[in-house]
């Protein structure tokens, strides 16, 4: 129900705004105002939440925006939000309060600074419609205004912006329809890569944010090809979140998400696939990653290299290869890959005291990552920021694990694999620029 209270004659109002609170509670000084030049109607901050509050759709001028628009925790009388042009899919801050005839004046912020941006907007019956300018919307001879014509489509509303949606979490956010606009964007789907023995993909990629994944279109398991393909289609989904997260950024202060996803393995059993570039989300500087995914296709299932050596490794063949005979499971793989690299790295003299071994036990002093590429094995260090360069990777050849593997796995597979070249064959991460690189593998 709309209220409207009359300020008494006299009292002393301190007009704070949602939009610039921080400085004017520095600088705001006590201000006069008669009863008879300031009529204020205002809906009750708990009624303003269900009159306001929620995800909004509909236009900017002619553009598609997507909005998410509700009351400030901090103070209910004030509106905070994010909206975004669907075609580009990056999420810009708003900021206001209501204004003296009634409708609420929003402010565009990027990293806590005012764009220039403005909305002017009246909330009613589920519908926020109202103008923007790159002006200042008080002044009434503003003639540059678009018009805006939202509807609301959920009332959900998560003032803390969160873009990372966490599958533990289980439940669907509050504002679960702001990702679900933010997702509903077509898909480009590039031509269809072939890979040998009839075997093809085809990427397919948010254009927004420049991310991808492939999506296999010729395999002869069908079943195996139709729950992989739910797989990436998943962890696609992920990475556009992330993407879109990303280049938010902190306090909307923006940011870069620049990844190429790159097929390095596609045979009978198994797919390999690396994400590599820079993004930067926050924080001091840049990182240059690599994100893995490794494909069981006989099952049509998530596995890792450390899972399928765990599984398929000739144990007694692997301990006489690190010289120990007490170690088994996953910690017998870690030592052998990193035994694996060793043999092949030759660090620069300014990292030789981190690629080493240890004094004490003579093992790998290092941990290591790796993915399966067409040619081998690729392993790479994993080691602390400050020492990042020294993470060279190096490729171990799938002939030299022919030893080390039970005959008849897939890993083995590779091996007989490796001596035929592959139309689609991949060791560019290996024969580039040496560079820094993370690792994250799931």
């Amino acid at each position: 129900m709309l209220r409207c209270t009359l300020k008494n004659l006299g009292s002393k109002i301190a007009l704070i705004s949602g939009v610039n609170r921080r400085k004017q509670l520095m600088r705001s000084k006590p201000i006069f105002i008669s009863c008879f030049l300031l009529l204020i109607c205002s809906v009750p901050p708990s009624a303003l939440c269900q009159t306001i509050n929620g995800v909004y759709r509909g236009t900017l001028g002619k553009q598609e925006v997507i909005a998410e628009i509700g009351t400030d925790p901090d103070q209910p009388e004030a509106l905070m939000g994010r909206y975004f042009y669907r075609r580009h899919g990056i999420a810009i801050s708003l900021k206001g309060a209501r204004a003296q005839d009634g409708n609420f004046l929003l402010a565009e912020y990027h990293s806590w600074k005012n764009t220039g941006g403005q909305w002017k907007l009246r909330f009613q019956n589920g519908h926020a419609t109202g103008t923007f300018c790159k002006c200042d919307l008080r002044d009434a001879n503003a003639s540059k205004a678009l018009p805006v014509q939202l509807k609301r489509v959920s009332s959900g509303f998560d003032p803390n912006f969160q873009l990372f949606l966490r599958e533990a979490e289980g439940d669907s956010a509050r504002d679960q329809a702001y990702y679900d606009l933010l997702l509903d964007f077509p898909l480009t789907t590039g031509p269809e890569v072939t890979a040998g023995n009839g075997y093809a993909y085809a990427m397919v990629e948010d254009p927004r944010f420049k991310t991808g994944l492939p999506r296999i279109t010729r395999f002869p398991d069908q079943a195996s090809m139709t729950k992989t393909n739910k797989l990436l289609d998943k962890e696609l989904t992920k990475d556009r979140l992330d993407a879109a997260e990303c280049l938010q950024g902190i306090s909307f202060n923006g940011g870069e998400f620049s990844v190429k996803t790159t097929v390095e393995l596609f045979s009978r059993h198994l797919l390999s696939i690396t994400r590599q570039g820079t993004i930067f989300c926050g924080g001091a500087h840049p990182d240059e990653l690599t994100y893995v995914k490794t494909y069981d296709l006989d099952s049509g299932s998530e596995t890792s290299v450390e899972d399928l050596l765990t599984r398929e490794v000739d144990v007694q063949a692997a301990k006489k290869f690190i010289s120990n005979s007490e170690l088994g499971g996953k910690d017998l793989v870690h030592r052998l890959i990193a035994e694996l690299y060793l043999r092949h790295a030759q660090p620069d003299k300014d990292c030789r005291d981190v690629i080493r071994r240890s004094e004490d036990s003579h093992e790998p002093a290092f941990d290591t990552v790796q993915f399966l590429s067409s040619r081998g094995l690729v392993v790479q260090p994993s080691l602390p920021h400050v020492v990042l360069a020294c993470a060279e990777p190096e490729t171990i050849p799938y002939e030299e694990l022919r030893t080390l593997l039970r005959k008849g796995s897939q890993f083995f597979s590779l091996v007989a694999r490796s001596r035929r070249k592959t139309p689609h064959s991949s060791t560019h991460f290996a024969q580039t620029r040496r560079r820094a690189v993370f690792f994250l593998c799931s």
